[in-house]
């Protein structure tokens, strides 16, 4: 039984591990202000990071097996929720750190990237197989 959950356990360290990313990034990189423009290269960035991170979430929830498992809605909710919720607070820690300022559209973009990994698990999820 803790074996199995062990197991389980691991199956996220790749989604913590790109959050930590994430969370780096978002806190000790001062990139240059770019004008609010949402398909600027830093909108992008937030974007296929959230993405990432959101398919790694459904990753860990389907154990590895997400081409055979079919998630239910509720964890594919939690996933969208859990990587947003992210993206929201990191903003929020930007606007206290001297060197770093918050953005909405960054949220904005986070969320839409989290959203876009949800649009391609329905694309290419179990459910399409060939």
């Amino acid at each position: 039984m803790l074996k199995l959950k062990l197991k389980r356990i691991l199956y996220f360290l790749p989604a913590i591990g790109w959050a930590l990313l994430i969370a780096s990034l978002s806190t000790t990189s001062a990139l240059p202000p770019i004008p609010w423009d949402f398909l600027s290269p830093d909108k992008i960035g937030h974007l296929v990071f959230y993405a990432i991170l959101t398919s790694w979430l459904w990753w860990a929830m389907a154990e590895g097996q997400w081409r055979t498992v079919q998630l239910s809605n509720g964890a594919l909710l939690t996933a969208f929720v859990i990587a947003s919720t992210y993206g929201i607070f990191l903003e929020l820690v930007q606007a206290s750190l001297p060197h770093r300022q918050f953005d909405y559209a960054d949220m904005l973009a986070n969320c839409v990237g989290a959203l876009l990994s949800l649009v391609g698990y329905y694309y290419y999820g179990p459910s399409k197989k060939n």
